[in-house]
């Protein structure tokens, strides 16, 4: 629907929300920095919306892109 979709990945494979650990807290910051970042240089300036989806129930179709 949105005209403008970013996927933001880390390298470390995480299937899902429910597999961080205390270990991951500064990496989910940097991908919220890093989302910010690259919202800003495509001059998103009127808002963007972050999401995820968890869980099959919730329509997560994808555990993890595996770096290339």
């Amino acid at each position: 629907m949105a005209p403008t979709h970013i996927l933001v990945v880390p390298r470390k494979p995480i299937p899902n929300l429910d597999a961080l650990t205390e270990e991951d807290k500064t990496l989910v910051g940097h991908l919220f920095l890093g989302a910010q970042k690259v919202a800003a240089e495509e001059g998103l300036t009127s808002g963007y919306r972050t999401v995820f989806n968890n869980g099959s129930e919730a329509q997560q179709t994808v555990e993890h892109i595996p770096p290339g």
